[in-house]
């Protein structure tokens, strides 16, 4: 489908068009006052998709942008020139803002969602442009494809022959025509202007603010709305226990409005519509009438975006600045998020910020640990020995206790702006459903096939580490586990998409879900994987065994040389606390009898140790040693690799617009603050595996690195405050990213975190489990 757009209507229609078309293509109720036809001053009127400027007859012709004769008249070309002296001196009074250190011109006024329609080639189009030449062989066919009302095809389709083929011309001029024509019927205020190199024509499309439209529109789409809050000061009694005349307040202090389906009846009662209530109403519009994904299929447009208003930008850049340094306070500010990008991506920030504070609070305490480890406050030496044990503990009542906190947090963001169970929208259906497939054999060895991907998957990274740990020495072994961990976690990317499409989804949010599970699934196995089989498998599976103690200890050392700290003739004094000892657990005893008859030294070898004076060692073997290294090295190449494709991202768009903006022009065209925005959706719109990022790989980023501190934080403390300050950065920049590269995405609407609280869940429980197994088999003594 066309970026974020779905491809069905997101509520049960109430009426089938809240201005339904008659015969004749007319209104078939009365409709609001609006201008429905174009005056000589709109720029409707520039609307060119092929070589010649547009008749001025007929708003069919306007979109065409074909004359319906060939012969322009002398009355047209007057107006032309009128109309481009008038659309100068209104560009010059829009005014000019500054954007990536070069100013554009301000064109956003009236503008809710545009749509880019493509020239034809030879006059400038460009990569999608038309070839008028081209033939369409069944153009009502394909025409009855995109629109998706009731006897649509009934009327404006004259110029298309009963049978047989037409030019590609010819089927635009039809199509795109009769594309406008609804528009108009539907109360939509248009306009519309060229490229500044020609190759495409922006159409701008806006409902008047708190208008007639807008108000049928909600009102027949039984969109909920917050009730005014001048409604409760006019309550003169309690309700529910709160006080009369003011809206209640929850636990943080925050006012609670109620939400209910809006009547137009009771509009003076309801708060006004937000600019985000206007984008869902209106592309709740154009989806139950045309079909976006064949509009573009077929290169009516080349792709439609919302429209983000230069004021509500530069507002939202003020507000976050203080959001970022706000990470303190109960509040993380998220309603203007919210007000801008919609409740999932708001969401999203509100977890991301409230996981910042969280992880001030530990960093503290492994500041704490920091100094003890390093003798800069005395503590005795059973405290520092058991100093790492501590802060184990705190490691798992901190996870514990931040999916509990935040679930309090999200359902007081949820009730605050009308987002309980069953308010949301119903999704839409994607165009990539098949209903046939249902029920039948097919679809049930996709899915087995699709699930076998996952099970494959960890297979294959399982032997990989596997390889690594035989072939390589410790020292290789961190470096290399961070690098594959990198490559497999890009490469399983790519992959998802395609296992998920074989189950056959039927709705984004379905589709998104599954996706969202075997990308965590497998993601998670990766991350943590090689550090539980090094925690916990190679002490079982490489040990080292000969006829006697010094034969063992000579063939384990022989290539790491003996542990420091310790008098190595003395071996038969501490050594035996490393030794496999004689009563072994089930698997143990399966491993010893591999090796009867021998001594075996743990696959963990003693690498520092501490003597005491009774002659036995506190030592951390090279497990540990090469856990704290790998752990490192994936911390700082996770959080860095996360801010160089951010980085990189936000470059790439900034110079795919500059280089735009300095492409020779004919006449003297003006880049605007509307075609910076669809070079950014081209570039970096919001969406899986784009440069302008997504939902669902910017909340996998962080919950990964929430599982690696919950999990693995134990083994080196001190790298909390390390990780702490790059989450700042990843956030600064994914908030830079989001106000000044990425496209505005649809506003999508979200009951909370959805499955990512059960990922979080389920990190929690791993946490307790891998703690209290290092604690016990792994961190000294």
């Amino acid at each position: 489908t066309p970026h974020h757009f779905p491809t069905q209507p997101f509520w049960p229609p109430i009426i089938p068009f809240p201005f339904p078309l008659g015969a004749a293509g007319q209104p078939a109720v009365p409709l609001p006052t609006l201008a429905l036809q174009p005056t000589p001053s709109t720029h409707l009127m520039k609307m060119r998709t092929f070589c010649r400027l547009p008749s001025t007859a007929s708003v069919a012709s306007a979109v065409t942008g074909e004359s319906e004769d060939d012969n322009g008249s002398e009355e047209d070309d007057a107006f032309d020139d009128n109309d481009s002296e008038e659309y100068e001196e209104d560009s010059v009074r829009r005014g000019w803002v500054d954007v990536i250190h070069d100013y554009v011109a301000l064109d956003d006024d009236d503008t809710t969602l545009v749509m880019v329609f493509p020239r034809g080639q030879g006059c400038g189009g460009g990569k999608q442009a038309i070839n008028p030449d081209e033939l369409v062989r069944h153009p009502r066919r394909e025409a009855a494809k995109i629109f998706l009302w009731e006897n649509a095809m009934q009327t404006g389709f004259q110029d298309f022959p009963h049978s047989g083929p037409v030019k590609q011309s010819t089927y635009q001029h039809v199509v795109r025509s009769k594309v406008v024509d609804t528009m108009l019927c539907m109360g939509l205020k248009m306009q519309s202007f060229e490229s500044i190199d020609g190759d495409e024509t922006f159409l701008k499309l806006a409902l008047e603010p708190d208008g007639q439209v807008l108000r049928h529109l909600a009102h027949c789409c039984r969109y909920r709305l917050p009730i005014k809050r001048e409604v409760y000061r006019d309550l003169a009694h309690a309700f529910a226990g709160f006080p009369p005349g003011a809206p209640p307040r929850n636990a943080d202090g925050d006012e609670v409005l109620a939400y209910t389906e809006y009547s137009k009846r009771l509009h003076d009662k309801f708060e006004p519509f937000r600019e985000v209530d206007a984008i869902r109403l209106v592309s709740h519009l154009l989806v139950h009438h045309f079909n976006m994904a064949e509009l573009q299929r077929q290169g009516v447009i080349s792709r439609m975006f919302p429209a983000a208003k230069h004021v509500e930008v530069e507002e939202l850049k003020k507000t976050w600045v203080k959001v970022r340094l706000d990470f303190w306070r109960h509040g993380e500010g998220v309603d203007a998020i919210r007000d801008y990008f919609g409740e999932e991506v708001a969401f999203f920030f509100q977890f991301f910020a409230f996981y910042i504070r969280m992880l001030a609070w530990l960093a503290l305490v492994s500041l704490v640990m920091f100094m003890i480890d390093n003798k800069l406050v005395e503590v005795s030496f059973s405290m520092r020995s058991n100093s790492k044990l501590a802060f184990g503990l705190v490691l798992v009542v901190w996870a514990s206790s931040f999916g509990v906190i935040f679930g309090g947090k999200e359902a007081r963001s949820r009730q605050r702006w009308g987002m309980d169970s069953g308010s949301v929208a119903a999704d839409m259906t994607l165009s990539s459903y098949r209903m046939e497939l249902e029920g039948t054999w097919q679809l049930f060895f996709q899915k087995m096939l699709s699930t076998g991907g996952v099970i494959a998957a960890c297979l294959a990274f399982s032997v990989a580490w596997g390889q690594i740990s035989l072939n390589f020495k410790k020292s290789e072994e961190a470096v290399l586990t961070s690098f594959l961990i990198r490559a497999g976690s890009l490469a399983w990317s790519y992959t998802v998409p395609y296992l998920a499409r074989l189950q056959n989804h039927r709705t984004r949010r379905r589709l998104n879900k599954a996706m969202t599970a075997q990308l965590a699934v497998v993601k998670l196995f990766l991350y943590l994987s090689p550090f539980l089989r090094t925690a916990f498998v190679i002490n079982w599976t490489q040990m080292t065994c000969a006829p006697t103690l010094k034969e063992a200890a000579d063939m384990a050392f022989r290539g790491t040389g003996w542990p420091t700290g310790v008098n190595a003739s003395l071996y038969h004094q501490w050594l035996p606390e490393y030794v496999v000892p004689d009563r072994l657990s089930v698997m143990g005893v399966i491993l010893r009898n591999s090796h009867a008859n021998k001594t075996c030294i743990w696959g963990c070898q003693p690498a520092r140790c501490i003597a005491d004076d009774s002659g036995s060692a506190n030592c951390r073997t090279t497990c540990y040693d090469t856990l704290r290294a790998s752990l490192d090295g994936l911390y700082i190449t996770h959080a860095g690799f996360s801010m160089l494709f951010l980085a990189i991202a936000i470059v790439y768009a900034h110079c795919k617009a500059r280089s735009e903006m300095r492409k020779p022009t004919q006449d003297s065209k003006e880049y605007t603050w509307l075609q910076f925005q669809a070079k950014c959706d081209e570039v970096a719109r919001y969406e899986y595996l784009s440069w302008g990022g997504s939902y669902v790989e910017d909340f996998l980023e962080v919950v990964l690195g929430f599982a690696l501190i919950s999990c693995f934080g134990i083994i080196r403390p001190s790298i909390t405050p390390v990780v702490l300050v790059m989450q700042i950065v990843e956030y600064w920049l994914l908030v830079y990213r989001m106000t000044h590269v990425t496209a505005r995405p649809y506003p999508t609407g979200s009951e909370g975190i959805d499955m990512w609280s059960r990922i979080i869940e389920l990190v929690t429980v791993l946490s307790a489990v891998i703690n209290a197994g290092l604690a016990a088999f792994l961190v000294p003594p």
